[in-house]
């Protein structure tokens, strides 16, 4: 649709983004019965708070998109009795304080302890000390489309005696703008808390508009603020320590010293197009924005986050709550997902990649982040607000709670394009009564979500077991320890609904996990020693957490650190680093305590981190020795254009890499393949370990092809190697010369020849080539693997047996294996001797393949896949290599993979599945993609997409709802997929394959840490000398379907072997290398001038690079 016309469309979609689901149905009260959490009722606690929101009168979503936001929890000590209280924030009704008279009893003393948020909207709270004398104050922010007297935020300074008095002017704290919350921490390290004030503009008719967000373009009034502690009052610093004022709508703003040098950073969640905001602290006397520099990739419509260490290694890791469904239905009936002329516009503008889905992104040993959400089972939760992590089992990992819902549910598009097509939703007022229109809105409510932690970065949804399954619209969350009885209990604000309270009954277990409590007394005037950071060392396990103010959204927990233990008695020790440089360590501590600390009998050290030994990694990286380095260069075709519904794009796969003494000095060189319109390479080693780009004229004039597989081999018996180059991508026709492939001779030191009588017409995309002797002639005969039709997704190309019949090579596949004609997309290959009869056999992979066998048998290759035991691996097999891994005296295999990283998931029961046929008539192959979803097989693109594709179809589904309910059997008939070609994936994960012997083979998926994005390149070496195969891997795709975005999470791993099959993985901490690029190759060459042994990466449209092994 046109820019204008598809801006409309998206900012209905955006207001749509914020109203969402409510069934008016009373609240199920569980009596708790087996589950870790029991609902409490309003009569038992007292906690009788509603925060009901009138959306039909003045306020309503058409002036105030952020109508059904909901309200925030504060907990706390407030008055040092030792029980946190609770503080609720309501939009319109009065926020309650209820005081905590132990066994799950509270009391409102709102009236009695002098506070009354007065008249406008009521957003986030916050529970803190602010002037340093131990007592709790509360900080209440205002937003809504209200008078500026009605937007000021106030400041509750706890008079120490249960009462409270408004000093937010006085301190300078009143800020007027529309604020959503804020967070308090000492930036500065001068011991007391300065705050960030989470502002958003007042017009929300431009939040469709990326180019707005982004400019620079924007008042004090409507922006962010970090206000600074100066003693008696708070003065703005914003743009004196350099951050900006911004026209960006944040929901939540977390703290944590993320690089762990001693000074807190600051994260921002922004709503819309503007990305999150990553402020790294330079020693407090500004801030640096790192966002793109630490992260691939942002949550879009960003809403609660939360820093904590995830898999307990010690780097703080990160979740940022966002909007997408989890089941099939509510993702095709609310259908946000954004064209792809929007993704394309994002780049160029934002330069900076946003999707909308949660987003866990966890920390790189090099400071960067990974994002991990579908391989940790956390990125849809639907309509999400709050994320917080507490540990609610005592297991000693951090679970996850995601509070979900809103009221109405504008984001059906049906109910959009029934009330207003292609309108401008902000003149709708004036056209419609508002009234009818939001009392016909569809409403729903959904449960909230709850995660356990399995001990890592992979979680399982334990709603049910944990008794949080409850069907209601929860907003701003808390936890506490109401009880005192070592577990963590939940606090909910809801909405139109009593706030719940939900009593964690570990304490009552058989075997009830342990836990330490910390309080900590800070000195001057940060007294709950926030920025704290507490490493606990027990059992051989260890833990880290770090005391902040902010958590979720709208939300502060009370300021106390809570380990859980699991069976650990004693913690062998307890280290706290205090915000500002002290440290203290205690020994031999018992658990099941609340612990007091004192920052007075801490020391003063230098930052821990400083005085830390730098261990010596693996391998190091080198700036490329080469006067000419070589960047491999896209040309701009777009495969999704033409080709709507492929799962990616298969035009950019290169480059690839061979190495060769192709001049016969003793050196290794090495040949890498260019993109269409750019010829590949050759690089000659000199003495001094540099490496000389050849002047050899005879690739250039193959420019336009689009190099794939690189084979240096002796073709002719001369002694020389040849190279042969594979023709591949999909950018061109399917008939295209430009997809022949090429054999150049080496006519002496490194010079070659383009030979074209030398290979049969082979018009085919093809991806891989390998020599082997196959027929025993003594002589090196070739297989070649096709890639693709271009255009014909997913038929099967052709692929190649060629015999060398004396330096001529002749296509053999029908005599010899005529099921290899058509076996597939094939993507790598290898020849070996599975079954030691020392005859060579080939084994492919490939996408929608299994890892294919073909044993040689009379000079002929039968395919054994089903008699080796791998029938059912069908998977996007993308490279292989093998070695003797576990010493048996046989060759094993690791096998590249799609990955684990992704909303397409599949096994044997719930496959990924292909059907292909020209389903509409026209002459055109559709490729029809499906998968699973909580159970129900669902197309992988939605109604727009499908219907583009296949236009006969938009009558068929008139409303999105009919798509979402439509299963394969109601979109096509019996016949249809009785005659459409069908392939199926049963496994993503990257494999480890044991050759048994007797041709026999077990598939076993390699570690986690391997699993996080498709694996392209793979390398088999000894590293440490110990004469046990180790593994090097690297990957990443930057061409997946753009509505999920790019597989980048992977940085390469290092796999060290044990030699029994096994492996440890090594991280960049430990190897030395990490690599954040599409990588797709990786072979090894040794240096002429040190002998050590490197590593050569080459990465779609990026530079070489290269990592030396270091002497250990």
């Amino acid at each position: 649709m046109g820019l204008k016309k598809r801006n409309l469309f998206i900012l209905i979609l955006i207001i749509s983004l914020h109203i969402k689901c409510g069934d008016q149905s009373p609240v199920k009260q569980e009596n708790g019965e087996n589950t870790l959490y029991e609902l409490l009722s309003s009569t038992t606690t007292g906690v009788k708070f509603r925060n009901d929101v009138d959306d039909l009168g003045d306020i309503n979503p058409y002036n105030f998109i952020y109508v059904y936001n909901g309200g925030g929890v504060a907990t706390g000590d407030i008055n040092n009795d030792g029980l946190p209280d609770i503080f609720l924030t309501g939009n319109q009704v009065k926020s309650v304080l209820y005081l905590n008279l132990s066994a799950f009893k509270f009391k409102d003393i709102t009236a009695a302890a002098g506070i009354d948020d007065g008249k406008g909207w009521t957003t986030g709270v916050c529970m803190v000390d602010i002037n340093g004398d131990g007592f709790l104050d509360i900080y209440i922010c205002k937003s809504g489309p209200e008078k500026t007297e009605n937007r000021s935020n106030l400041l509750f300074i706890n008079n120490g005696d249960l009462t409270f008095s408004e000093e937010g002017k006085a301190y300078n704290l009143g800020d007027a703008g529309s604020s959503t919350h804020a967070n308090f921490f000492d930036f500065d390290n001068d011991g007391d808390l300065d705050v960030y004030i989470l502002n958003h503009p007042e017009d929300f008719s431009k939040t469709s508009d990326i180019r707005f967000q982004m400019s620079a373009d924007a008042d004090s009034a409507s922006s962010d603020k970090l206000m600074e502690n100066v003693g008696s009052k708070f003065i703005d610093v914003t743009q004196s320590l350099g951050l900006d004022y911004t026209n960006s709508y944040g929901l939540s703003v977390c703290v944590s010293d993320v690089n762990n040098d001693g000074w807190l950073d600051i994260y921002v969640a922004n709503d819309f197009f503007r990305p999150d905001y990553y402020y790294i602290n330079q020693n407090g006397e500004r801030f640096v924005e790192g966002n793109t520099t630490h992260f691939n990739k942002n949550a879009l419509y960003s809403m609660g986050s939360d820093f904590s260490d995830v898999n307990n290694d010690g780097a703080m890791d990160l979740f940022v709550a966002d909007m997408d469904p989890e089941g099939h239905f509510r993702r095709k009936n609310n259908d946000i997902i954004l064209t792809m002329d929007f993704y394309k516009e994002q780049e160029n503008i934002i330069q900076f990649k946003q999707f909308s889905r949660n987003m866990l992104q966890i920390q790189n040993p090099d400071g960067t982040f990974s994002e991990l959400g579908e391989f940790a089972g956390v990125a849809r939760t639907d309509w999400s607000w709050s994320s917080l992590f507490f540990d609610g089992d005592n297991d000693g990992w951090k679970d996850l709670l995601v509070t979900n819902g809103t009221k109405k549910d504008l984001h059906d598009i049906d109910y959009m394009n029934l009330k207003f097509g292609n309108s401008d939703l902000y003149k709708v007022k004036f056209r419609h009564d508002a009234q009818d229109l939001i009392e016909n809105m569809p409403s729903i409510k959904m449960m909230n979500y709850a995660f356990k932690n399995k001990g890592g970065a992979q979680f399982d949804q334990v709603m049910e077991a944990w008794g949080l399954d409850q069907m209601i619209n929860s907003q701003g969350a808390a936890y506490a320890d109401l009880n005192n009885d070592g577990f963590l209990d939940l606090i909910l604000n809801n909405a139109d609904t009593v706030a719940f309270i939900y009593k964690n009954k570990g304490a009552e277990q058989p075997e009830p996990g342990n836990y330490l409590k910390i309080k900590l007394w800070g000195e001057q005037r940060n007294s709950s020693g926030l920025g704290s950071k507490i490493h606990l060392y027990a059992g051989g396990k260890y833990q880290m957490q770090e005391l902040s103010n902010a958590r979720g959204f709208q939300s502060s927990s009370e300021p106390l650190v809570h380990f859980g233990v699991g069976n650990a008695d004693i913690i062998d020790s307890v280290r706290i680093e205090w915000l500002g440089g002290k440290h203290e360590v205690l020994y031999e501590v018992s658990t099941n305590q609340l612990l007091d600390v004192y920052q007075k009998s801490a020391i003063l050290l230098t930052h821990p981190d400083q005085n830390k030994i730098e261990t010596r990694t693996y391998f190091r990286k080198r700036q490329f020795p080469t006067n000419e380095l070589f960047i491999h260069k896209e040309s701009d075709f777009y495969d999704f254009k033409r080709d709507k519904l492929i799962p990616h794009q298969l035009s950019k796969e290169g480059p690839k890499i061979a190495v060769s003494d192709v001049n016969g000095d003793g050196r290794d060189d090495f040949l890498v393949g260019g993109a269409a319109g750019q010829s590949c390479r050759l690089y000659t080693q000199n003495k001094a370990g540099r490496f000389d780009l050849s002047k050899d004229q005879s690739f250039e004039e193959h420019e336009m092809y689009e190099d794939m597989g690189i084979l240096f081999f002796d073709a002719n018996g001369d002694g020389k190697p040849d190279l042969y180059i594979t023709s591949g991508s999909n950018e061109f026709e399917a008939n295209s010369p430009l997809l022949q492939d090429r054999l150049y001779m080496n006519t002496g030191n490194g010079k070659f020849i383009f030979q074209e009588d030398l290979l049969p017409k082979m018009i085919t995309s093809s991806s891989v080539v390998i020599a082997a002797d196959f027929d025993g002639d003594k002589d090196l005969d070739l297989f070649v693997g096709g890639r693709l039709i271009p255009g014909e997704y997913p038929r099967p190309p052709r692929s190649y047996l060629l015999r060398n019949d004396e330096g001529k090579y002749t296509d053999v596949t029908h005599e010899l294996a005529p099921e290899l004609e058509k076996i597939g997309m094939v993507t790598d290959a290898l020849w070996t001797d599975i079954d030691g009869d020392e005859k060579v056999d080939l084994v492919i992979v490939g996408e929608w393949l299994p890892i294919c066998i073909f044993k040689n048998s009379n000079g002929k290759f039968v395919n054994i896949t089903e008699d080796a035991g791998l029938a059912g691996s069908n998977g996007w097999w993308y490279s292989i290599k093998q070695g003797d891994f576990d010493n048996d005296g046989d060759m094993d295999f690791i096998v590249g993979n799609f990955g684990l990283n992704s909303i397409l998931k599949c096994s044997a029961e719930e496959p990924v599945s292909i059907y292909a046929a020209d389903f509409d008539d026209n002459g055109s192959l559709d490729p029809i993609m499906f998968h699973y979803l909580m159970g129900k097989e669902a197309t992988f693109v939605g109604r727009d997409l499908f219907c583009k594709q296949m236009p006969k179809y938009f009558n068929r589904f008139n409303t999105y709802r009919s798509f979402a309910e439509s299963g394969i059997n109601e979109i096509f008939t019996d016949k249809q997929l009785s005659s459409a070609m069908k392939l199926s994936a049963q496994i993503f994960a990257s494999c480890y394959v044991e050759n048994l012997g007797k041709g026999r083979f077990k598939i076993t998926p390699l570690l986690i840490e391997a699993q996080t994005a498709p694996i392209y390149g793979i390398t088999v070496l000894d590293f440490n000398k110990d004469d046990r195969l180790d593994v090097f891997l690297c990957g990443n795709s930057y061409s997946n379907f753009y509505e999920e975005g790019n597989l980048d999470a992977f940085r390469g791993l290092l796999l060290k072997g044990n030699g029994n099959g096994g492996f440890t993985p090594l991280l960049y901490d430990k190897s030395g290398i990490s690599i954040n690029k599409d990588a797709k190759s990786v072979v090894q060459i040794s240096s002429a001038s040190s002998h050590a042994l490197n590593l050569l990466v080459g990465s779609n449209n990026d530079s070489l690079l290269i990592y030396e092994l270091n002497e250990q």
